[in-house]
Protein backbone atom coordinates (compact mmCIF):
# COMPACT_ATOMS: atom_id res chain seq x y z
CA UNK A 1 0.00 0.00 0.00
CA UNK A 2 1.08 3.64 -0.45
CA UNK A 3 -1.39 6.11 1.09
CA UNK A 4 -3.29 5.54 4.30
CA UNK A 5 -6.84 6.88 4.49
CA UNK A 6 -7.23 10.59 5.13
CA UNK A 7 -10.60 12.39 5.04
CA UNK A 8 -10.94 15.16 2.46
CA UNK A 9 -8.48 13.66 -0.04
CA UNK A 10 -8.87 11.78 -3.32
CA UNK A 11 -6.23 9.22 -4.28
CA UNK A 12 -4.87 7.52 -7.36
CA UNK A 13 -2.69 4.47 -7.05
CA UNK A 14 -2.52 2.07 -4.12
CA UNK A 15 -4.33 2.89 -0.87
CA UNK A 16 -5.32 0.93 2.20
CA UNK A 17 -8.60 -0.04 0.49
CA UNK A 18 -10.83 2.23 2.56
CA UNK A 19 -14.09 2.65 0.57
CA UNK A 20 -14.16 6.35 1.41
CA UNK A 21 -11.32 6.92 -1.03
CA UNK A 22 -12.57 8.34 -4.29
CA UNK A 23 -10.60 6.41 -6.91
CA UNK A 24 -11.03 7.86 -10.36
CA UNK A 25 -9.82 7.95 -13.92
CA UNK A 26 -9.04 11.67 -14.13
CA UNK A 27 -9.68 13.88 -17.11
CA UNK A 28 -7.04 16.28 -18.41
CA UNK A 29 -7.47 19.69 -16.82
CA UNK A 30 -5.35 21.22 -19.56
CA UNK A 31 -8.41 21.39 -21.81
CA UNK A 32 -9.69 24.28 -19.74
CA UNK A 33 -6.52 26.34 -19.77
CA UNK A 34 -5.44 25.73 -23.41
CA UNK A 35 -8.74 26.19 -25.25
CA UNK A 36 -7.72 29.36 -27.06
CA UNK A 37 -4.44 27.86 -28.27
CA UNK A 38 -6.11 24.60 -29.34
CA UNK A 39 -9.06 26.15 -31.17
CA UNK A 40 -8.14 29.73 -32.17
CA UNK A 41 -4.44 30.56 -32.05
CA UNK A 42 -2.80 30.28 -35.48
CA UNK A 43 -6.22 29.75 -37.11
CA UNK A 44 -8.39 32.29 -38.90
CA UNK A 45 -10.80 33.85 -36.42
CA UNK A 46 -12.35 37.20 -35.48
CA UNK A 47 -12.10 39.20 -32.28
CA UNK A 48 -14.51 41.84 -31.00
CA UNK A 49 -14.48 44.29 -28.11
CA UNK A 50 -16.91 46.55 -26.28
CA UNK A 51 -17.87 47.73 -22.81
CA UNK A 52 -21.02 46.75 -20.92
CA UNK A 53 -22.49 48.28 -17.78
CA UNK A 54 -22.42 46.21 -14.59
CA UNK A 55 -25.16 46.28 -11.97
CA UNK A 56 -23.67 49.45 -10.48
CA UNK A 57 -23.74 51.24 -13.84
CA UNK A 58 -19.96 51.06 -14.31
CA UNK A 59 -18.45 50.00 -17.67
CA UNK A 60 -16.62 46.67 -17.81
CA UNK A 61 -14.72 45.20 -20.79
CA UNK A 62 -16.15 42.45 -22.97
CA UNK A 63 -13.87 40.67 -25.46
CA UNK A 64 -15.23 37.99 -27.80
CA UNK A 65 -13.41 35.55 -30.09
CA UNK A 66 -15.24 33.72 -32.90
CA UNK A 67 -13.99 30.99 -35.21
CA UNK A 68 -16.14 29.39 -37.87
CA UNK A 69 -15.81 25.80 -39.02
CA UNK A 70 -17.87 23.97 -41.61
CA UNK A 71 -20.38 22.61 -39.12
CA UNK A 72 -19.91 24.68 -35.95
CA UNK A 73 -18.80 27.90 -34.28
CA UNK A 74 -16.22 28.26 -31.51
CA UNK A 75 -16.87 31.21 -29.19
CA UNK A 76 -15.06 32.66 -26.16
CA UNK A 77 -16.79 35.43 -24.21
CA UNK A 78 -14.46 37.16 -21.78
CA UNK A 79 -15.59 39.38 -18.90
CA UNK A 80 -13.90 40.28 -15.63
CA UNK A 81 -15.80 37.35 -14.09
CA UNK A 82 -13.79 35.03 -16.33
CA UNK A 83 -14.05 33.39 -19.76
CA UNK A 84 -17.00 31.37 -21.04
CA UNK A 85 -16.47 28.90 -23.89
CA UNK A 86 -19.02 27.57 -26.37
CA UNK A 87 -19.12 25.16 -29.28
CA UNK A 88 -22.28 25.90 -31.25
CA UNK A 89 -23.45 23.69 -34.15
CA UNK A 90 -24.47 25.78 -37.15
CA UNK A 91 -27.74 23.90 -37.53
CA UNK A 92 -28.60 24.85 -33.92
CA UNK A 93 -28.17 28.54 -34.71
CA UNK A 94 -30.23 28.26 -37.89
CA UNK A 95 -33.14 26.51 -36.22
CA UNK A 96 -32.93 28.58 -33.08
CA UNK A 97 -33.12 31.81 -35.04
CA UNK A 98 -36.52 31.18 -36.57
CA UNK A 99 -37.97 33.30 -33.79
CA UNK A 100 -35.50 36.05 -34.81
CA UNK A 101 -36.73 36.07 -38.41
CA UNK A 102 -36.54 39.84 -38.68
CA UNK A 103 -33.11 40.02 -37.07
CA UNK A 104 -30.63 41.27 -39.68
CA UNK A 105 -27.49 41.69 -37.58
CA UNK A 106 -24.04 40.30 -38.48
CA UNK A 107 -23.16 36.66 -37.78
CA UNK A 108 -21.64 37.29 -34.33
CA UNK A 109 -24.89 38.89 -33.14
CA UNK A 110 -26.91 35.97 -34.46
CA UNK A 111 -24.76 33.58 -32.46
CA UNK A 112 -24.93 35.76 -29.35
CA UNK A 113 -28.70 35.94 -29.62
CA UNK A 114 -28.73 32.18 -29.15
CA UNK A 115 -26.10 31.69 -26.43
CA UNK A 116 -26.20 35.09 -24.64
CA UNK A 117 -29.39 36.98 -25.56
CA UNK A 118 -28.68 39.69 -22.98
CA UNK A 119 -25.66 40.93 -24.98
CA UNK A 120 -26.91 40.14 -28.50
CA UNK A 121 -27.79 43.75 -29.41
CA UNK A 122 -24.71 45.55 -28.11
CA UNK A 123 -22.41 47.38 -30.51
CA UNK A 124 -19.14 45.52 -31.07
CA UNK A 125 -15.86 46.75 -32.48
CA UNK A 126 -13.90 44.33 -34.60
CA UNK A 127 -10.21 44.25 -33.62
CA UNK A 128 -7.81 44.00 -36.56
CA UNK A 129 -4.52 44.26 -34.65
CA UNK A 130 -2.33 41.34 -35.89
CA UNK A 131 -0.61 41.20 -32.48
CA UNK A 132 -3.88 40.59 -30.63
CA UNK A 133 -3.80 36.76 -30.79
CA UNK A 134 -0.50 36.81 -28.92
CA UNK A 135 -2.03 39.00 -26.20
CA UNK A 136 -5.12 36.78 -25.99
CA UNK A 137 -2.92 33.74 -25.61
CA UNK A 138 -1.17 35.44 -22.71
CA UNK A 139 -4.56 36.30 -21.20
CA UNK A 140 -6.09 32.84 -21.57
CA UNK A 141 -3.06 30.65 -20.89
CA UNK A 142 -1.92 30.92 -17.24
CA UNK A 143 0.15 27.77 -17.55
CA UNK A 144 2.39 29.27 -20.25
CA UNK A 145 4.42 31.08 -17.61
CA UNK A 146 6.17 27.71 -17.37
CA UNK A 147 7.89 28.29 -14.03
CA UNK A 148 6.99 25.82 -11.31
CA UNK A 149 8.13 25.18 -7.73
CA UNK A 150 7.54 21.81 -6.10
CA UNK A 151 8.28 20.65 -2.58
CA UNK A 152 10.33 17.48 -2.10
CA UNK A 153 10.33 15.71 1.27
CA UNK A 154 12.42 12.70 2.29
CA UNK A 155 10.88 10.17 4.70
CA UNK A 156 12.84 7.24 6.11
CA UNK A 157 11.10 3.87 6.31
CA UNK A 158 10.19 4.12 10.00
CA UNK A 159 9.23 7.81 10.07
CA UNK A 160 5.57 8.76 10.53
CA UNK A 161 5.45 12.48 11.44
CA UNK A 162 6.64 15.71 9.90
CA UNK A 163 9.10 16.57 12.67
CA UNK A 164 11.07 13.38 12.02
CA UNK A 165 11.00 13.99 8.28
CA UNK A 166 11.99 17.65 8.40
CA UNK A 167 14.95 16.74 10.66
CA UNK A 168 16.54 14.42 8.11
CA UNK A 169 19.99 15.75 7.23
CA UNK A 170 20.69 13.07 4.65
CA UNK A 171 18.66 10.49 2.78
CA UNK A 172 19.18 6.92 1.63
CA UNK A 173 21.21 6.01 -1.44
CA UNK A 174 17.91 5.32 -3.26
CA UNK A 175 16.75 8.85 -2.41
CA UNK A 176 19.99 10.41 -3.63
CA UNK A 177 19.66 8.44 -6.86
CA UNK A 178 16.11 9.75 -7.26
CA UNK A 179 17.28 13.37 -6.84
CA UNK A 180 19.70 12.89 -9.73
CA UNK A 181 16.88 11.29 -11.73
CA UNK A 182 14.71 14.41 -11.24
CA UNK A 183 17.21 17.05 -12.28
CA UNK A 184 20.52 18.79 -11.85
CA UNK A 185 22.01 19.77 -8.50
CA UNK A 186 22.65 23.47 -8.94
CA UNK A 187 24.59 25.93 -6.80
CA UNK A 188 22.17 28.59 -5.61
CA UNK A 189 24.59 31.49 -5.19
CA UNK A 190 24.31 33.67 -8.30
CA UNK A 191 21.97 31.13 -9.94
CA UNK A 192 20.25 32.86 -12.90
CA UNK A 193 17.36 30.51 -13.62
CA UNK A 194 13.97 30.28 -11.92
CA UNK A 195 14.64 30.26 -8.17
CA UNK A 196 11.22 29.30 -6.83
CA UNK A 197 11.70 31.81 -4.01
CA UNK A 198 15.07 30.42 -2.89
CA UNK A 199 17.79 32.90 -1.94
CA UNK A 200 20.59 33.19 -4.50
CA UNK A 201 22.69 35.89 -2.85
CA UNK A 202 23.63 34.86 0.70
CA UNK A 203 22.90 31.11 0.83
CA UNK A 204 19.98 31.73 3.17
CA UNK A 205 18.10 28.83 1.52
CA UNK A 206 21.05 26.46 1.50
CA UNK A 207 23.90 26.17 -0.96
CA UNK A 208 22.34 23.84 -3.54
CA UNK A 209 18.99 22.62 -4.84
CA UNK A 210 17.57 20.44 -7.63
CA UNK A 211 16.51 22.20 -10.84
CA UNK A 212 15.50 21.05 -14.30
CA UNK A 213 14.09 22.14 -17.62
CA UNK A 214 11.12 20.03 -18.70
CA UNK A 215 9.34 20.70 -22.02
CA UNK A 216 10.58 24.31 -22.01
CA UNK A 217 9.37 24.76 -18.44
CA UNK A 218 11.62 25.57 -15.48
CA UNK A 219 11.10 23.47 -12.36
CA UNK A 220 12.78 24.25 -9.05
CA UNK A 221 12.43 21.81 -6.17
CA UNK A 222 12.42 22.80 -2.51
CA UNK A 223 14.42 19.81 -1.28
CA UNK A 224 14.04 19.14 2.44
CA UNK A 225 17.55 17.76 2.95
CA UNK A 226 19.14 20.66 1.05
CA UNK A 227 17.34 23.47 2.85
CA UNK A 228 19.11 24.90 5.95
CA UNK A 229 19.14 22.66 9.03
CA UNK A 230 19.17 24.17 12.53
CA UNK A 231 19.98 21.64 15.29
CA UNK A 232 18.18 23.67 17.96
CA UNK A 233 14.94 23.97 15.99
CA UNK A 234 12.95 20.78 16.44
CA UNK A 235 10.28 21.85 13.92
CA UNK A 236 12.80 23.04 11.30
CA UNK A 237 10.62 26.01 10.47
CA UNK A 238 12.93 27.29 7.73
CA UNK A 239 12.45 24.05 5.81
CA UNK A 240 8.71 24.00 6.42
CA UNK A 241 8.42 27.66 5.41
CA UNK A 242 9.31 26.70 1.85
CA UNK A 243 7.81 23.22 1.56
CA UNK A 244 4.65 24.07 3.51
CA UNK A 245 3.91 26.88 1.06
CA UNK A 246 4.09 24.70 -2.05
CA UNK A 247 0.85 23.56 -3.64
CA UNK A 248 2.39 20.29 -4.79
CA UNK A 249 4.57 18.12 -2.57
CA UNK A 250 6.57 15.13 -3.80
CA UNK A 251 7.41 12.68 -1.01
CA UNK A 252 10.13 10.07 -1.37
CA UNK A 253 9.54 7.41 1.29
CA UNK A 254 11.72 4.37 1.85
CA UNK A 255 10.04 1.07 2.61
CA UNK A 256 6.46 -0.11 2.11
CA UNK A 257 4.74 1.57 5.05
CA UNK A 258 1.79 3.81 4.10
CA UNK A 259 2.03 7.59 4.13
CA UNK A 260 -0.82 9.83 5.32
CA UNK A 261 -1.58 12.90 3.16
CA UNK A 262 -2.09 14.83 6.42
CA UNK A 263 1.48 14.22 7.62
CA UNK A 264 2.64 17.75 6.76
CA UNK A 265 0.28 20.29 8.27
CA UNK A 266 -0.25 22.93 5.60
CA UNK A 267 -3.14 24.89 4.11
CA UNK A 268 -1.20 25.39 0.88
CA UNK A 269 -0.34 21.78 -0.02
CA UNK A 270 -3.19 20.39 -2.12
CA UNK A 271 -1.49 17.58 -4.07
CA UNK A 272 0.97 14.95 -2.85
CA UNK A 273 2.92 12.65 -5.12
CA UNK A 274 4.36 9.65 -3.27
CA UNK A 275 7.35 7.75 -4.64
CA UNK A 276 8.64 4.56 -3.03
CA UNK A 277 11.47 2.36 -4.31
CA UNK A 278 10.15 -1.03 -5.36
CA UNK A 279 11.88 -4.35 -5.99
CA UNK A 280 10.62 -6.49 -8.84
CA UNK A 281 11.72 -10.13 -8.95
CA UNK A 282 14.06 -10.92 -11.81
CA UNK A 283 14.56 -7.24 -12.65
CA UNK A 284 18.32 -7.73 -13.23
CA UNK A 285 19.26 -4.63 -11.25
CA UNK A 286 16.71 -2.34 -12.90
CA UNK A 287 15.12 0.28 -10.63
CA UNK A 288 11.35 0.45 -10.14
CA UNK A 289 9.18 2.92 -8.26
CA UNK A 290 5.68 2.85 -6.83
CA UNK A 291 4.00 6.16 -7.62
CA UNK A 292 0.70 7.31 -6.13
CA UNK A 293 -1.05 10.70 -5.98
CA UNK A 294 -3.40 12.16 -3.38
CA UNK A 295 -5.18 15.49 -3.81
CA UNK A 296 -7.58 17.47 -1.69
CA UNK A 297 -11.17 16.95 -2.72
CA UNK A 298 -11.42 20.58 -3.90
CA UNK A 299 -8.84 19.97 -6.66
CA UNK A 300 -10.41 19.22 -10.08
CA UNK A 301 -9.41 15.90 -11.68
CA UNK A 302 -6.22 16.11 -13.72
CA UNK A 303 -4.31 13.73 -15.94
CA UNK A 304 -2.62 11.69 -17.07
CA UNK A 305 -4.22 8.81 -15.14
CA UNK A 306 -2.08 6.37 -13.19
CA UNK A 307 -1.94 2.72 -14.10
CA UNK A 308 -4.20 0.40 -12.05
CA UNK A 309 -1.03 -1.10 -10.55
CA UNK A 310 1.21 1.97 -10.42
CA UNK A 311 4.65 0.33 -10.64
CA UNK A 312 6.97 2.18 -13.00
CA UNK A 313 10.44 1.36 -14.21
CA UNK A 314 13.01 4.13 -13.87
CA UNK A 315 13.14 5.56 -17.38
CA UNK A 316 12.80 8.75 -19.35
CA UNK A 317 9.22 7.73 -20.08
CA UNK A 318 8.40 7.58 -16.37
CA UNK A 319 10.23 10.86 -15.74
CA UNK A 320 8.08 12.60 -18.36
CA UNK A 321 4.95 11.02 -16.92
CA UNK A 322 5.89 12.14 -13.40
CA UNK A 323 6.52 15.75 -14.42
CA UNK A 324 3.37 15.88 -16.55
CA UNK A 325 1.30 14.66 -13.62
CA UNK A 326 2.84 17.11 -11.13
CA UNK A 327 2.69 20.11 -13.47
CA UNK A 328 -0.92 19.37 -14.48
CA UNK A 329 -1.69 19.14 -10.78
CA UNK A 330 -0.20 22.57 -10.22
CA UNK A 331 -2.33 23.96 -13.04
CA UNK A 332 -5.41 22.29 -11.59
CA UNK A 333 -4.88 24.07 -8.26
CA UNK A 334 -5.59 27.37 -10.04
CA UNK A 335 -9.24 26.29 -10.00
CA UNK A 336 -9.37 25.51 -6.28
CA UNK A 337 -11.63 28.04 -4.48
CA UNK A 338 -8.80 29.09 -2.15
CA UNK A 339 -6.53 30.03 -5.06
CA UNK A 340 -8.99 31.08 -7.75
CA UNK A 341 -9.28 34.69 -6.50
CA UNK A 342 -5.54 35.12 -7.11
CA UNK A 343 -5.89 33.66 -10.61
CA UNK A 344 -8.90 35.84 -11.41
CA UNK A 345 -7.19 38.99 -10.08
CA UNK A 346 -4.42 38.53 -12.64
CA UNK A 347 -6.96 37.72 -15.36
CA UNK A 348 -9.02 40.84 -14.61
CA UNK A 349 -5.95 43.08 -14.66
CA UNK A 350 -4.82 41.71 -18.03
CA UNK A 351 -8.32 41.97 -19.55
CA UNK A 352 -8.77 45.59 -18.45
CA UNK A 353 -5.36 46.51 -19.86
CA UNK A 354 -6.06 44.73 -23.16
CA UNK A 355 -9.42 46.47 -23.55
CA UNK A 356 -8.05 49.92 -22.79
CA UNK A 357 -5.36 49.43 -25.46
CA UNK A 358 -7.74 48.26 -28.21
CA UNK A 359 -11.11 49.92 -27.69
CA UNK A 360 -11.59 52.94 -29.94
CA UNK A 361 -13.76 55.61 -28.31
CA UNK A 362 -16.25 57.20 -30.66
CA UNK A 363 -18.14 60.43 -30.43
CA UNK A 364 -21.89 59.88 -30.25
Amino acid sequence: MSFSYSPGHNAEGQTDGDPRWNLEEPAEIGGDSSWYVDNFYGKEHKNFITYVLNKDGEPEPLVISLRTERTQYYVIIRTIQGPERFIVPKKTIQSGLRKYIFFKGPRIHRILSYIKPEISEITLQKILDPDLPERLKDLDEPKLEKKYKIGLLYAAASQTNEIEMFNNVNGSSEYEEFLDFLGERVELEKFEGFTGGLDVEKNLSGTHSVYTMWQEAEVMFHVSTMLPYFPNDEQQLERKRHIGNDRVLLVFKDGDAPYSPDTVHSKQIHIIGLVQPHIVGGSDGRRFYKFSVASKSSVPPFGPPLKPSPIYEKSEEFRNFLFEKLVNGLIATNYVPEFRPLTMLTYKKKLVELASNHYQKRDD
